[in-house]
This record gives structure tokens, sequence and C-alpha cells, in this order.
């Protein structure tokens, strides 16, 4: 009896014998067609001298920058992306560094400095100071650049402020629109700050507010989007335009500016209840992958090590609403514009900064696969009665894989077999791909999936399991 072998959506949540769910994935991402192997990692950059807490690529005016930060030391880097030292001692405790564009400016934070900014003009990062005189701009942990204002958020704090020009006095006057707002309305300190359409969202831990500009006596008014929906840091919200993509204290979220509503996945109870480290998920950090339609949120799973730090993620694609997972371990991730020499001026791409400090982006002209491993495991076939035997397996495929020198084959294939309900799969050994596009094996089973792991790029579809009843036992 064919049995379909389809590839729908990763969905732990799901009884293991939905057809289509995976069931455990790594590195392979969610396609029109089914699944892809996540494409090798091209190394773009030099190393950081640190852990990198910050990294942002914007465009100043018409011009790229990439920016990226250590504990203590602020870096840009040239256009064949080799960060130099630009200042360091600056003080910190470990803080992430954020980063805004403001006209010519970049705008850097850290929660413990004065902010400090990078000018085009003088290609230097330099104390934020006003140029004409006045009050400093505050020390903050957030910063962004709205369609008005540059706005500032002090450490643990419920106020916000905002001025027309970061070089400005910050002394509060509504003469000069520069404000000081407070979000008191509801319980908790301004996690995150991004900007939406005209407007800003200012999240809590447990809330949502969204500000309109309105200038005069009052700078910004603000209304209450959700007392419940908040982010835990900065990074949770994936900021992609005209959508804010939220990694929320119990689900995941997207918001517009008008309306809050879940993101449908069935990956929740699995994600808060068994593999995240909930306490170090304000650690999470989010990025959107344009060219492929994805938001990623990397995170710290219960196996991190050092505890809190980033080793897997999960991705949601935005046209079938599928999500993928995988495992990798890195600093932080990388969106933002940055300079393409294959392009007229600028492109958005989306990149990763590994363990080693160092920017990495996907090498798509690479046909090796991710070093991580790139793997995919079926639904559950049979049921919880009957024993079934499986002869053979022909995974479909829209790119064949190839086969890397020192890789066994194209494709292997590990059985996982369960006989008692609820029990761990057992392996039942591994059998490679033949030339023909089958897998040929014996395995018998009353509930048995299959891990297929990838050496090369490729794309699978659709594929056939040869499955036979074999009676009651």
């Amino acid at each position: 009896m064919q049995t379909p072998l389809t590839w729908m959506d990763y969905a732990p949540d799901k009884d293991s014998t939905t057809p289509g769910v995976v069931t455990d994935c790594n590195n392979v991402w969610p396609t029109e067609k089914g699944f892809r192997t996540m494409p090798a990692l091209g190394r773009i950059s030099n190393a950081l001298q640190g852990s990198v807490l910050g990294m942002a690529s914007a465009l100043l005016i018409a011009t790229p920058v990439l920016a990226g930060a250590t504990a203590d030391t602020l870096y840009i880097a040239d256009s064949n992306y080799q960060f130099a030292n630009q200042i360091g001692g600056i003080p910190n405790m470990g803080n992430r560094w954020r980063f805004t564009a403001d006209g010519q400016y970049l705008v850097a934070v850290n929660g413990v400095a004065y902010p400090y900014y990078y000018s085009l003009a003088t290609g230097q990062f330099a104390l934020l100071l006003p140029t004409l005189g006045g009050v400093q701009a505050p020390i903050s942990a957030l910063c962004e650049m709205t369609d008005y204002n540059l706005i500032l958020v002090p450490p643990n704090s419920q106020l916000f402020y905002s001025n027309l020009s970061a070089t400005a006095s910050w002394a509060p006057d509504a003469a000069s629109q520069v404000y000081v707002n407070q979000l008191d309305s509801t319980a908790g300190n301004i996690t995150a700050v991004h900007r939406l359409r005209s407007g800003v969202a200012l999240y809590k831990q447990n809330a949502l507010h969204f500000g309109t500009f309105t200038g005069g006596l009052v700078g910004w008014s603000t209304a209450i989007v959700s007392t419940t929906i908040g982010a835990r840091g900065n990074e949770c919200v994936v900021n992609a335009g005209d959508y804010h993509y939220i990694l929320g204290p119990d689900d995941f979220w997207v918001f517009d500016g008008y309306n809050l509503n879940p993101i449908p996945n069935h990956i929740k109870e699995w994600f808060f209840n068994t593999d995240a480290d909930v306490p170090y998920l304000q650690n999470a950090a989010g990025r959107f992958d344009l060219q492929n339609d994805m938001v990623f949120w990397h995170y710290p799973s219960k196996n991190a090590s050092p505890r809190g730090s980033l080793d897997s993620y999960v991705c949601w694609y935005r046209r079938t609403g599928a999500w993928g997972f995988g495992r990798l371990n890195i600093d932080l991730p990388l969106v933002g514009l940055t300079g393409d020499s294959s392009q007229a001026g600028a492109t958005t791409i989306s990149g990763v900064a590994l363990r080693d400090h160092s920017l990495y982006g996907y090498d798509y002209l690479n046909s090796s696969v991710f070093a991580g491993g790139c793997y995919i495991t079926s639904q559950d076939f049979g049921d919880r009665h009957s024993m079934y035997s499986c002869n053979r397996i022909r995974p479909g495929f829209q790119t064949y894989p190839s086969t890397p020198s020192g890789a066994p084959a194209p494709v292997i294939c590990t059985p996982l077999n369960q006989y008692v309900a609820g029990t761990t799969p057992v392996s039942n050994g591994q059998f490679p791909i033949s030339t023909d596009g089958w897998i040929n094996l014996v395995n018998t089973a009353r509930l048995q999936r299959f891990r297929l792991d990838f050496y090369s790029q490729c794309e699978i579809t659709q594929g056939d399991v040869s499955l036979f009843v074999g009676g009651e036992v």
C-alpha cells in the first residue's frame, strides 16, 4: 500500500500521526512545495574582539553603514565588511547595544553609558552632545527613529524622551518639541520600542501601547492596545516595516498598528513548556529574512551553553504559515540595509554573528549543506494497535541533493519505531537512498517515523511510503 509522504508544517503540538506533520527537524525551512535545507553560511566580516552585543546595518541618507559592538567598544565596517575599532573603553555591564538611524547619524545606546553616535560627515563615533549647548541626551537602553522624532528610553523606566534632532538640547521644551512622556497607565517598564507606519509601538512585558505624535504641549498621544500581550525584550519584536512580529509572553503575535492577532502555529506548547528556557527569553532576538519571506526568532533553549545564550531558532514562512526549527549557536542576528556590489544602492540582507564573533550571510552559490547538519522527520505511520511493515520509501525532491566529498550518500534514512504509546521512538539502523530514488529497508513497528538526513542543498516535496498491515500483536 502506497501512503503519501508529505511535509506540511513543523507541528510538535499536534498528534504525531497527523498526515503531513513534521515531528522533528533541524535547519530546514518551509517552502511552497515542502521544505528546503538551510543555505550554507558564508563568512562576510572579520571578527569583533569579543562577543557581539550589537550589530546594525542602516542607510544614513543614501550611504549604507554596518556597525557592530562588543561590551565596551563600537565598530564600523568598511566597504569590504572589515570592522575597525572606532572607540573603546565605554562603560557597560554586558548589556546589548541598540542602534537607530537619524538622518546622517547612527545613534547607539547600551543602558549604562550616555548615548553615542556615528556621523557620516566625520566617519567617527563620538559621544552624543548638543552641538549648540544645552542638556545632554539621557542614558538610554532603547532608541528608535520615527517619522518625526528620535526616541530614547532610559533603563528600567516608564519614561520616553523624544527630540526633533539627536544633536539638539534634550531639555524638555514644548517650543523646541523636546518631550518627556510617561507610560504609567499600565504596570511595568518599557521593554521594547519600534516604529510602525507613522507612529511608534511601545512594549512592556505584558502590555502594548501605540503612540501618535501630536506635538503641542503633549508631544505623544498613546493608546493602550493590550494589557496582557507585550514583549520581554527589544529584540523579541521583529520589525518588518508594515508589521511587527512578536514573541510574546505565551504565544507569537502580529501587530499592524491597529490589530493585534496571534500567529497560527502548532509549536506554542512545545516552545514555552518544553524547549525554550523561559526565564531567559528576554535574550531572544528576531530577524526578518526579506528574500525568503521568513521571520526568525533566535532563542536560548534549556540546553544552551552558557545558559541564556542563543542556540536555537524557530522560523515562520509568511506565504504558507508553516514553521521550521533548528539549532544554531550565535551571538546575535543582523537585519538591515547594506551595500551590494551587484545592485545599485542597497539591499536587505539577513545574517547572523556566530560564536566566532564574525558576521555570516547565506551563500546561495555554495551547494554544500549547512555545517550544523540538516534533517527532517516525518509523521508517525501506522497506529497504536496493529503492526505495520515498510519495505521502501521514495522521498520526492524539487531540487535533488548531491553527494559532497566524504558524505555517505545524498540522503540517509533512519527509521524511528514506537511499540508502546508514549515511549521514545527507537532507531532501527540507517539506510542510504539508492540511485533509483528509493530507500530500501525492512522495518516493522506499530508506529514508525522516518528521519532523513541531507548532505547538500535540496528541496524535499511529497513522496511515498510502502506500508503493509502485519497484524495484531
